[in-house]
């Protein structure tokens, strides 16, 4: 009956040791078998087994009744019993191929149909308000996986504990898979003469020690004048276009480096940490969205005196020409009209561009217009655009400004 009311905990083993009765990793489904069985349908299994225990022990009492009545010291030595079904073990179901079973396969196949059990849960996840409590433990999820699997499995994992009634464990030794989950989630766990020890705030240059992490900078100590963090790769590629546009006269120097620290990821983090001892001129560039006041919150949590520039307009999507939206806009409404017309897009006007629903009208975009960025940048489009619009000009000027500024009084 306790058992019933704990969270249902699924481990998942690195299987290293190659041990083909581990089902957990042989047969991924199982795990799916033990979710399916809790909430209402345990409820109606558990009336069923009831069911049959009784009328079980009343048939079971009534042959005693008989036995007394031929050999009462035999009668006297038999109690009935009733020992409760597991359920996960009586239905049972797999993947079967035609030529290698799946318990035959490699590893890395094996844990490739773990990862998309994942990935299948993480989706049913966003639809299910009133799923059943649950805990996923996974043991060094890297393990003969490619780093674009790590990825997607680490995406699935975050939208899996985005719910409340949902958690996810993960062990792991790697510092690039630690890197794809937000610093505040990181505990190290160290042991000593057997006694082990969880520091829910460790600190990262010990872990980077303890992991021999070496940090990725480029420069010199001396060498390196200025930093700019901003929050991903894509910021990265439009602020390298801004400051050649509008801060060419320092920018040539090759002591200026741009990092992309979104995430939290935990090699940004130690950079942010190292670059103490070079002592760079440091500045911060964000998205004005929640993300962007997030990640500003959290560096001010570490003691970090910002200076920093936020961008006015929003996401930088927005500044994007207002022509390469429409294009892309259109393009994908066109290619939704036959397959999927109830997900054809709004396409908002010239005047309400930089006033739209970023998340409505923009994100479902956001690949197709980073999908030209390139394009529009070696024809020369979008730096045009930005010298023509006299806000995103005025606005590029002033922050150009002030990264000269940073870097001439470092």
């Amino acid at each position: 009956s306790i058992n019933k009311g704990l969270p249902l905990f699924q481990l998942f083993k690195t299987d290293r040791d190659n041990n083909d009765s581990d089902a957990e990793i042989q047969n991924p489904l199982k795990a799916i078998t033990k979710k399916t069985l809790q909430g209402k349908l345990q409820e109606q299994l558990d009336t069923i087994t009831s069911t049959i225990k009784a009328e079980t022990i009343k048939q079971a009492n009534k042959t005693l009744e008989k036995l007394n009545e031929m050999d009462p010291d035999l009668a006297s030595q038999i109690t009935p019993t009733f020992d409760d079904p597991s359920w996960q073990n009586i239905f049972k179901f797999s993947l079967d191929t035609d030529q290698i079973p799946l318990n035959k396969r490699g590893s890395g196949t094996r844990r490739l149909i773990l990862l998309n059990f994942f990935r299948a849960e993480a989706e049913q996840a966003k639809d299910e308000s009133n799923s059943n409590n649950i805990i996923y433990a996974f043991e060094e999820p890297e393990t003969a996986q490619h780093i674009d699997h790590q990825k997607i499995l680490m995406e699935s994992f975050k939208k899996i504990a985005e719910q409340a009634n949902q958690q996810v464990l993960i062990t792991t030794h790697s510092p690039e898979l630690a890197g794809l989950t937000d610093v505040d989630n990181i505990r190290e766990v160290t042991q000593n003469n057997y006694i082990s020890k969880i520091d829910n705030s460790p600190s990262l240059l010990r872990i980077s020690d303890e992991l021999g992490i070496f940090p990725n900078i480029l420069g010199m100590p001396g060498k390196l004048r200025m930093v700019i963090f901003v929050e991903g790769p894509n910021d990265v590629k439009f602020l390298r276009l801004f400051l050649s546009k509008y801060c060419s006269d320092f920018v040539t120097q090759n002591d200026l480096l741009i990092i992309p620290f979104g995430g939290g990821a935990l090699k940004h983090w130690l950079d942010l940490d190292i670059l103490k001892s070079i002592n760079p001129c440091t500045y911060y560039i964000f998205d004005n969205d929640k993300a962007g006041r997030e990640y500003e919150r959290k560096l001010e949590k570490l003691g970090k005196k910002l200076s920093s520039h936020v961008w006015k307009l929003g996401p930088i999507e927005f500044y994007f020409p207002y022509e390469t939206y429409l294009h892309e806009a259109t393009s994908i409404n066109k290619s939704r009209h036959n397959t999927d017309p109830d997900k054809l897009l709004t396409i908002i006007s010239k005047e309400n561009y930089h006033i739209a629903d970023y998340k409505k009208n923009i994100e479902p975009v956001k690949g197709a217009l980073w999908s030209k960025f390139k394009e529009i940048t070696d024809n020369g489009q979008l730096a045009s655009y930005w010298s023509s619009d006299s806000n995103i000009n005025s606005e590029f000027k002033n922050l150009a400004a002030e990264l000269k500024s940073c870097y001439e009084n470092d």
